[in-house]
C-alpha cells in the first residue's frame, strides 16, 4: 500500500506539512503523547481526534493521516507495505526505556524484514544523557528490523536548533515539529 510522509522542521508549519502530502488538517488523528508506552490503533472513526494516554498510533486504513510532534524526542515511521500497517511512534527518553518502538512493533504483528523504518531528528548524544537514536536503533535491531530497511536522520535538534525545535535548547516554550503519515 502507498505510503506518503513528511517530517516538518522548525520554519514549516503543520499546514505545510500536511500539504506536502495531501491530507486535511482537521483530518488528522493525534496522540496526546504523554511519555509513556501507550499504544492506539486508529481508524477513519478517530478522524480529527486526539487519542488520550498514547504515543504510539497505528492504522491499516487508507486517508488516515497520522501526526507526532516532537522537539528533542525521536519521531519514528514503521511502514509495512505488504500487510499496509503503518505507525507513528514519539519515543522520547522515558518512552525509549520502556521499549515503545519495539511494543509498537509487536502491535503490529507483522514480518520485522517486511518493515522499514525512519527515525527523524532527535537530541543528540552530544547533548543529552541518552542516546535516543541509538537505543532506537537497538529496539530494532532485537526485533529483527533489517538494518537497510531503516532511514535515520543524523541532526541533533538542540546542536541545531536553527532549523529545529529544541526542547533544551530553546525551553519548554519552544515549537513543535511534525511527522505526518498516510496510507494512501
Amino acid at each position: 500500500m502507498p505510503l506518503a510522509f513528511y517530517q516538518s522542521n522548525r520554519h514549516e508549519s503543520l499546514a505545510q506539512a500536511c500539504q506536502k502530502i495531501g491530507a486535511k488538517e482537521s483530518a488528522l488523528v493525534s496522540a496526546e503523547q504523554v511519555h509513556a508506552d501507550r499504544i492506539a490503533f486508529v481508524t477513519a472513526k478517530h478522524l480529527g481526534q486526539r487519542i488520550p494516554g498514547v504515543d504510539a498510533l497505528i492504522t491499516n486504513e487508507k486517508n488516515v493521516p497520522l501526526v507526532i510532534r516532537t522537539a528533542d524526542c525521536a519521531p519514528v515511521l514503521i511502514h509495512d507495505s505488504k500487510t499496509g500497517i503503518l505507525a507513528l511512534v514519539h519515543a522520547g527518553r522515558k518512552g525509549t526505556e520502556l521499549a515503545i518502538t519495539a511494543k509498537t512493533i509487536a502491535r503490529i504483528d507483522a514480518d520485522p524484514k517486511n518493515l522499514v523504518i525512519k527515525i527523524g531528528p532527535c537530541i543528540g548524544k552530544c547533548c543529552y544523557p541518552m542516546d535516543i537514536r541509538a537505543e532506537n536503533l537497538k529496539q530494532l535491531a532485537r526485533v529483527g528490523v533489517l538494518s537497510e530497511n531503516i532511514e535515520v536522520a543524523p541532526d541533533c535538534t538542540c546542536c541545531n536548533n536553527d532549523t529545529y525545535f529544541s526542547y533544551r535548547g530553546d525551553g519548554p516554550a519552544t515549537g513543535r515539529m511534525f511527522l505526518v503519515a498516510s496510507l494512501l
